[in-house]
């Protein structure tokens, strides 16, 4: 059920177990447990892998997209990732963080630091490696946890076909002109 929305947790729980459940009280349990997992995970940490293979890089991954709430406006939901790679590059366990829509991004990406802290203290020999979309906001934060950053695939593949484009309309004989009128 923690994947369903309300009025589907509503139904479900009407349906097959026979229970009649007004929807605000199913919203305000979802809130009251929420707070409580929001409370007490600062003091969880995640279990390190059993079994320390040489780890080599640390993949550290941030995105955020908008959401529409309401009568609130749109705030950003975040993910995070710490992800373990050996020197073959075969990932090893991946951590995953996220966080409802909140108004700026300061809780998640304390708590982001926080694993990203531990990744450092137990892997001071590994290369960290932030990856992410073009968003400024995650740039500034990565560059400041890592040493290298990648574009991520999909922003990236969508600049080479930019680039591509631009390629054939220069062999077209368009060249500059052609590529200012097109911007």
């Amino acid at each position: 059920m923690s994947g369903m929305a309300g009025k589907e947790v509503k139904n479900d729980l009407l349906e097959n177990h026979g229970r009649k459940v007004a929807l605000s009280y199913i919203q305000r349990l979802s809130e009251a447990v929420g707070s409580v997992v929001q409370a007490k995970e600062e003091a969880w940490s995640y279990a390190p892998p059993k079994e320390d293979s040489q780890i080599a890089t640390v993949g550290i991954g941030l995105d955020g997209t908008c959401m529409l709430m309401c009568e609130d406006g749109y705030r950003e939901a975040m993910v995070g990732t710490v992800s373990l790679y050996d020197s073959e590059g075969e990932r090893q366990p991946t951590i995953y963080l996220g966080a409802a829509p909140e108004y700026g991004k300061k809780s998640f990406l304390e708590r982001l630091e926080r694993e990203i802290e531990r990744a450092k203290n137990r892997y001071p020999e590994a290369t960290l490696v932030g990856i992410a979309d073009e968003a400024e906001s995650n740039w500034k934060f990565l560059e400041k946890q890592t040493e290298e950053q990648i574009l991520d695939f999909y922003h990236a593949s969508g600049y080479l076909g930019l680039a591509e484009k631009v390629k054939k309309r220069k062999k077209c004989g368009l060249g500059k002109y052609g590529l200012k009128k097109h911007r």
